[in-house]
């Protein structure tokens, strides 16, 4: 499942030819992105803007009863805000999420507390529950 209020997505993203059929949630820009898509994925118009409350409703009569939201604070904030979240699940791990970068040499650790692990968390993932 995706969501993507531009709708500015390219077929050849290799995301689209791996697995299971894929579920899209955007706004307006369905039709355009409908057809740049080509069949690869269910392209869900939600108005406007993305509608979550929808998407929710889409995919529980879809069969999903249990969503796992990776991403940024943004689409978390919406789930929360809306209130569209009934229980959340937090893992923390102690390494830097992302495109491998070149380090130069070990990450500080705290003056105060050498011993400290880093300061570097990733939280990640918060598991949501559909609610019916």
């Amino acid at each position: 499942m995706t969501i993507s209020a531009s709708g500015d997505l390219s077929r050849n993203l290799k995301f689209w030819h791996f697995r299971d059929k894929k579920v899209i949630y955007t706004t307006d820009s369905a039709a355009k992105l409908r057809e740049e898509l080509n069949g690869l994925a269910d392209v869900v118009n939600t108005g406007e803007s993305v509608d979550f409350g929808a998407l929710l409703d889409d995919l529980a009569a879809r069969g999903v009863e249990r969503l796992m939201v990776e991403d940024g604070g943004q689409i978390h904030t919406q789930f929360l805000s809306q209130g569209l979240v009934d229980e959340i699940h937090l893992a923390v791990a102690p390494l830097l999420v992302g495109a491998p970068l070149p380090l130069p040499g070990r990450l500080p650790r705290r003056k105060h507390a050498p011993d400290a692990p880093p300061r570097h968390r990733h939280i990640s993932p918060a598991s949501f529950r559909v609610a019916p």
